[in-house]
């Protein structure tokens, strides 16, 4: 009885330092872009170093823990990932670790917070976040010329490789390239042409991070539980001009409040399948289409089609592009048809503890799948994606806390 103890109380310390850790991990993915543009303006050059090892530091440590607390299914997943990776690379002679990064990371981050058990509740942590965003995004639009003072963000996108000098010659501020709308806003046409990018530095992301936000809130089993994260990220996403969020975001509102709770799983499930359909019926030329969202979709369907065989399976060994706006091409092309099939009925297979998990499963089920057809990695994004994996993870039903808690009451039972 006394070693029984004994290693419930190991076991309980251990959680706790999973649950700060996870904790410092989820505020460091939002901030860190921040902070990193901050000392490229005022400090010194940054090179992609210090945000690749700052992610792959985060990820490490995950993993020392995951390696104390080991859960077969998740280690089955990550080892096939490194598998599937390495035997590709010997067809494709190409090799990137983001590819690997990209399945990984969610796997871990998913497994984070099933062990999470901190006083703090996961709805604070994700109030918190949206305020945050939503303040950067304010003092951004309201102080604008101070805003790109403190934060130079071309010269930061320019100093990583993400854009180039020749950018200079085009633009009149130090937002990103896709921080103004050149074409006149879609949405508050009254704040000007002014897109908000926020602690993520780009609106894509920005407005990824808003959908996350709104659909945790309609995952609440009552509207009234949910407004207020609803609320703050249909604000977000309308500051950040952000046609994907808001139309997505919309949508999401009526397909919570319109269909029962098995109706929205079996969409979230199989829209993949649905959004791969309208592009293969849309499919053209992306020489001859719109960058909107008809354009993006049309140019995935199109690059699909027109696929070599051996590039549904990774087997492809020349690169003409890399599919930056066409998501599922990407992925196709570089982990193969296998990989994708396996991650997406693991997601859907995953247990949750009650209808909320439910639904929240189900709705980033559609985010992900609508992202991949009009983006290309954006969804893997860390910055905002370690939120939505660890939020996940927090509504599994997890099988090492239901054990957990047998032997806590076996224990005081002896």
């Amino acid at each position: 009885m006394i070693k029984e103890k004994l290693a419930m109380i190991r076991s309980e310390k251990i959680n706790h330092q999973i649950s700060q850790f996870a904790i410092f991990l989820l505020f460091t993915s939002l901030l860190h872009h921040m902070l990193f543009c901050f000392i490229n303006t005022h400090v010194k050059q940054i090179t992609t170093a210090p945000l690749v090892l700052t992610e792959l530091s985060m990820i490490g440590v995950v993993f020392l823990f995951f390696l104390r607390k080991i859960n077969l299914g998740s280690l089955i997943l990550i080892l096939f990932v490194i598998a599937n990776t390495l035997v590709l690379v010997i067809f494709q002679s190409y090799f990137d670790p983001k590819e690997i990064r990209n399945f990984i990371n969610p796997i871990l981050l998913l497994w984070l917070g099933t062990q999470y058990n901190n006083k703090i509740s996961t709805d604070r942590l994700v109030k918190w976040f949206g305020l945050i965003v939503l303040s950067v995004a304010l003092f951004e639009l309201a102080f604008s010329d101070l805003y790109q003072q403190i934060f130079n963000v071309l010269q930061f996108q320019i100093a990583l490789g993400r854009s180039t000098e020749e950018a200079l010659k085009f633009v009149t501020s130090n937002l990103s390239l896709n921080g103004v709308r050149w074409s006149g806003r879609n949405f508050l046409a009254f704040l000007g042409d002014h897109r908000i990018s926020s602690v993520f530095l780009e609106t894509v992301n920005v407005g990824n991070f808003s959908v996350l936000v709104a659909a945790w809130g309609l995952s609440k089993s009552s509207f009234k539980q949910g407004l207020l994260y609803i609320s703050i990220g249909l604000f977000i996403g309308l500051l950040a001009d952000s046609r994907f969020a808001v139309t997505l975001i919309s949508g999401l509102i009526l397909l919570r409040y319109c269909l029962s709770i098995n109706m929205l799983k079996l969409i979230g499930y199989f829209m993949p399948v649905f959004m791969l359909a309208i592009c293969f019926l849309i499919a053209e030329d992306q020489r001859v289409l719109s960058d909107d969202f008809k354009g993006r979709l049309g140019s995935t369907g199109y690059f699909i089609l027109h696929f070599k065989p051996q590039e549904f399976f990774g087997l492809y060994n020349r690169h003409y592009t890399l599919f930056v706006d066409q998501g599922y091409a990407h992925i196709l092309h570089f982990n193969g048809a296998l990989l994708c099939l396996i991650m997406w009925v693991s997601l859907c297979w995953i247990k949750m503890q009650s209808d909320v998990g439910t639904r929240f499963k189900a709705l980033i089920s559609i985010l992900i799948a609508t992202s991949l057809a009009i983006s290309g990695d954006s969804v893997f994004a860390f910055k905002w994606s370690a939120l939505m994996w660890f939020l996940l993870g927090t509504l599994a039903l997890n099988a090492y806390k239901k054990n957990e808690t047998i032997n806590r009451v076996e224990v005081s039972h002896a």
